[in-house]
């Protein structure tokens, strides 16, 4: 008898906890996190030219497409922009000018008001998409190969800008992109720029 009641009395527990954490708020910063990796770079290799998302320089790279309407994160600096809820892909962008940053990932609908838009098409300048096969990503950004069903890979390359002070100078903008691969295909693009604007 004391058997089953503490037998009982543990599945309660369970069926409990199971309850509470069914029952937990919604959490943009861990729901954008867990799709984008972001600040979990991983392996880091340089290559010979940057990238950027929607374009195929800096000045026209989509970065900054969000307003006070759309729902900032509280620990990250992105605001949610759009999400297609027929792909399940989000875009979020960074809201001030000293980064030209974006996100592109597959994630579950957010429980937040954010415009519809198809982003299934919406691509890097060099061609890779959410859904591209990680040869793809091999092909067009090079090594290290990394095997598995989850994992998370960058890559690192300088962006040429010119200042707007006179005379005008060369300067470089660092630039990181992080990649997370799910069973062989790119389910998260994640560009960075710190853009140097006042030299």
């Amino acid at each position: 008898m004391r058997r089953l009641l503490t037998c009982t009395l543990i599945v309660a527990v369970f069926g409990l906890a199971l309850d509470i954490a069914r029952a937990a708020p919604w959490n943009a910063d861990r729901w954008f996190l867990q799709a984008t990796a972001y600040g979990v770079p991983g392996t880091l290799t340089k290559m010979a030219r940057p990238d950027f998302l929607l374009a195929n320089s800096l000045n026209s790279m989509f970065c900054a497409g969000g307003s006070e309407k759309h729902p900032l994160f509280v620990h990250f600096p992105y605001q949610l922009v759009k999400y297609d809820p027929k792909h399940h892909i989000g875009l979020a962008t960074t809201p001030h000018t000293d980064e030209c940053s974006a996100a592109l990932f597959e994630a579950p609908t957010p429980a937040m008001t954010v415009p519809n838009a198809d982003l299934s098409r919406y691509a890097t300048g060099r061609g890779l998409h959410i859904g591209s096969a990680y040869e793809d990503v091999l092909s067009v950004y090079g090594p290290p190969v990394k095997h598995g069903r989850h994992f998370v890979t960058s890559y690192s390359a300088q962006v040429v800008q010119h200042s707007f002070t006179h005379p005008r100078k060369q300067i470089m903008d660092p630039e990181q992109i992080t990649l997370v691969i799910d069973n062989g295909r790119v389910s998260s693009i994640l560009i960075s720029i710190a853009v140097d604007c006042c030299d």
